[in-house]
């Protein structure tokens, strides 16, 4: 009896090394690697990442890190103390990418400045996404790959469209995609300046308020878009997407999309028709690198 019991024991001894043996293999397969970093007291290390920097977290107090003012996506670093022990930190960007770092002291680092974009492979980023609320279950980069895929397509199936004085804007087409709604926009400037933009806003109104007015109407913010447009050249043309919650367009209601620049205010009149021809964007060819 008392072989059976002991033999018993170590039956499950061994059975929970090797859960824990599996649990530790499972969490290795799962591994982030970190970057090997020096830092130093009296040179500022500089790292260029992917996209706009959202999250931020430093493992100790000896080292001090901030955001470039002029630059959303450089890291500046330094050490505040030369008897630092290896410490950590991890930074999140804005297109969902997690970068995890070992942190050493040295009096005269190898290299001060890093370029993160270099590194990696589009498949290879794809593995290390962060998944942000106001995407659901659609990575940023993905989001980034339907962006640039529709302005690469460049395809119209909506002839809504707004010209004054040599600028033409036009709604090329509606995509959507878990919940979202993806608007391609073109400029074409055949005025002989240049045409510089203030701003695009999307508005929700009643049909007999889709003149200008302030009057009941819902202000719709774009989550993202493909790019930053500030001046459309002379004789030039660019595209643009912005992606948006879905939301309920009714029969009696308008999507009036404003756009306004130092030369003049346009606008363009979205239907709950229109709004029903958006085309599926897992039907886009969506090419990895």
């Amino acid at each position: 009896m008392r072989f059976i019991i002991t033999f018993s024991l170590v039956l499950m001894q061994i059975m929970a090394v090797g859960q824990n043996s599996k649990l530790h293999n499972n969490l290795t397969s799962a591994e982030i690697k970190p970057f090997q970093i020096e830092l130093t007291l009296n040179k500022t290390t500089h790292i260029l990442f992917d996209s706009s920097i959202r999250y931020v977290d430093l493992g100790s107090n000896d080292i001090i890190a901030s955001k470039v003012e002029s630059a959303e996506n450089v890291l500046r670093l330094k050490a505040i103390s030369s008897e630092i022990t290896q410490t950590n930190f991890t930074v999140i960007t804005q297109s969902g990418l997690f970068y995890n770092f070992n942190v050493n002291y040295s009096d005269n680092p190898e290299n001060l400045n890093y370029d993160l974009k270099k590194l990696q492979t589009e498949k290879e980023r794809l593995n290390s996404n962060i998944l942000f609320q106001e995407f659901g279950q659609t990575s940023p980069t993905l989001v980034d790959y339907f962006l640039e895929s529709i302005v690469k397509r460049d395809k119209s199936f909506l002839n809504i469209s707004d010209s004054s004085f040599g600028i033409k804007v036009q709604l090329k087409g509606i995509y959507t995609q878990e919940g979202k709604l993806y608007f391609h926009l073109s400029w074409q400037n055949k005025s002989n300046l240049d045409y510089h933009l203030d701003y695009v806003s999307f508005k929700l109104l009643d049909k007999k308020l889709s003149k200008k007015s302030t009057i009941e109407q819902i202000d719709l913010k774009p989550i993202k878009s493909y790019r930053d447009i500030n001046v459309v050249k002379s004789h030039q043309s660019i595209e643009n997407v912005f992606v948006l919650d879905a939301f309920d367009l009714s029969n009696y209601k308008i999507l009036r999309i404003d756009i306004n620049s130092d030369m003049l205010w346009q606008s363009l009149r979205v239907s709950h028709r229109d709004i029903l021809k958006a085309k599926k964007i897992n039907k886009l060819a969506v090419r990895y690198q």
